[in-house]
């Protein structure tokens, strides 16, 4: 009888590690596609953010408004969550892009959802964001 020195895993021990893996992969994958999808909220609503600022700095500077010129403005644009409208020399209107089906924008608890939350933006007629005057922001 002879004994064997070579030492390898079996076969059914290959396909538990295989399987294995694969139940972390189905789990770990929507994980990182919701992060993905939250980051996104996150540079759109910070975007808008930096949009609104922008617009009222070059207002208070410069008494004009300028959503073209800011970075922030046009990065808002470019994403197509959200909607820029200069009302008027003073306004600026921000409402929800309605074609806009991305998940990370018009999903639940998506970037229109915590854009509102925040008194940013809304659904038509939208939030409008007044610069000048005697009103007082808060």
């Amino acid at each position: 009888m002879q004994v064997s020195s070579k030492k390898a895993f079996t076969m059914i021990e290959l396909i538990f590690v295989i399987v294995i893996i694969g139940i972390l992969a189905a789990v770990a994958i929507p994980k990182l596609a919701a992060t993905r999808d939250d980051a996104k909220m996150s540079a759109a609503v910070t975007n808008l953010k930096i949009c609104v600022n922008d617009a009222a700095a070059a207002y208070t500077g410069r008494q004009l408004m300028e959503t073209n010129a800011s970075a922030g403005c046009q990065q808002v644009i470019a994403e197509g969550c959200f909607e820029l409208t200069e009302v008027n020399a003073t306004t600026l209107r921000v409402e929800h892009n309605a074609s806009q089906t991305d998940t990370w924008c018009d999903g639940a608890d998506a970037a229109q959802d915590y854009a509102a939350d925040l008194n940013l933006s809304a659904d038509a007629p939208g939030v409008d964001h007044i610069f000048g005057g005697t009103q007082v922001v808060r």
